[in-house]
């Protein structure tokens, strides 16, 4: 996910919900059944975690969600588990 991030340069959070609603879209023309695993690097990560809150509303199983090297917004916190509210 980091390719489409670096030449859009969205930093509104907004903006990069919007793209992570993109990739759960081509995500799911690709692999349209099953568990997924959503891994991102830097910025990336960023865009892993909103399509992974997305892919989860829509009733995919995730069952990785590796980010590296990048800070996640608590939101995605309860305790030291992931979640996805």
């Amino acid at each position: 996910m980091d390719a489409q991030f670096a030449r859009t340069g969205i930093e509104d959070p907004r903006n990069t919900q919007a793209l992570a609603h993109d990739y759960v879209s081509e995500l799911q023309g690709i692999y349209p059944t099953g568990p997924i695993i959503l891994v991102g690097y830097c910025e990336g990560a960023k865009l892993t975690a909103y399509a992974a809150k997305e892919s989860q509303a829509e009733g995919r199983e995730v069952v990785l969600l590796c980010t590296i090297e990048q800070f996640v917004p608590l939101v995605f916190f309860s305790r030291s588990h992931l979640v996805f509210p």
